[in-house]
């Protein structure tokens, strides 16, 4: 991952909140001596792959995610005063593996930081990564993410998308270049949540990654045809203003 991802952390904002470069929360950060081999989260595919036969795709990927799902929901309620914090190498890497072997524990991510308080704890994301496919699972999600386009009232929770944002980009950075697709993948959802210009430069590194991203696409989609979530027509966001504006360079 280049260095300049990485800064999307520095200026996430929603009318101008800047986030410090703090040490993390948590056991490590990405980048530099840090960075995860091929060979190493190639092994941990394999033993979430061994255990998916063993136990069942759903089951396993639910057994998978619980540990990283906790520290994910700690992290978002805890981050204070635009601190940036990281998951736990061991949970980052469990995460960005899991990603490449179901695309719900992607969209379990996003939801957690775009649903209503309350909406979508960890027990909500264990559930949907257990069941992906029963009519509960299916409205969750469906629901959760009509609101954040269609729903003038839901405005973003700066704090947890700055949370959230740090994480996934330390782990986007911590990994081979061919995982760094859904990660990156949510960045992009959440900086065009936000209504930072740089949403769409996120979306298309993505797909020169993996060009079926489906989440990518319709976020270039979404800027192409000048689709917004609903609540920046609420309070007139003014994507000119450079204080609206994440700090990513390419």
């Amino acid at each position: 991952m280049n260095a300049n991802m990485r800064r999307c952390v520095d200026g996430v904002c929603s009318g101008g909140l800047p986030l410090r470069r703090d040490e993390p929360r948590g056991e490590a950060v990405a980048g530099g001596s840090h960075e995860a081999d091929d060979e190493e989260i190639v092994r941990l595919r394999e033993r979430l792959r061994r255990s998916r036969i063993d136990l069942g795709p759903h089951e396993a990927d639910a057994r998978w995610v619980a540990g990283p799902f906790r520290e994910w929901m700690r992290l978002l309620s805890e981050e204070e005063g635009g601190c940036r914090v990281a998951l736990t190498r061991g949970h980052a890497l469990a995460l960005a593996a899991g990603m490449m072997q179901s695309l719900t524990i992607r969209d379990a991510l996003v939801i957690s930081l775009v649903a209503r308080p309350g909406r979508c704890g960890r027990e909500e994301m264990i559930a949907l990564v257990r069941d992906p496919f029963c009519d509960d699972s299916r409205h969750l999600v469906c629901g959760l993410l009509s609101d954040a386009f269609d729903d003038a009232t839901l405005h973003p929770d700066v704090r947890r998308c700055r949370a959230g944002l740090s994480m996934l980009v330390d782990m986007a950075g911590m990994v081979p270049v061919c995982y760094r697709a859904q990660p990156l993948s949510i960045i992009a959802y959440l900086l065009w949540w936000l209504g930072c210009r740089e949403a769409l430069a996120v979306a298309l590194e993505c797909l020169t990654i993996d060009e079926d991203c489906t989440l990518a696409e319709i976020i270039v989609s979404a800027l192409a045809h000048g689709v917004a979530p609903a609540w920046m027509e609420d309070v007139a966001v003014d994507l000119d203003d450079e204080s609206c504006v994440c700090e990513v360079e390419y």
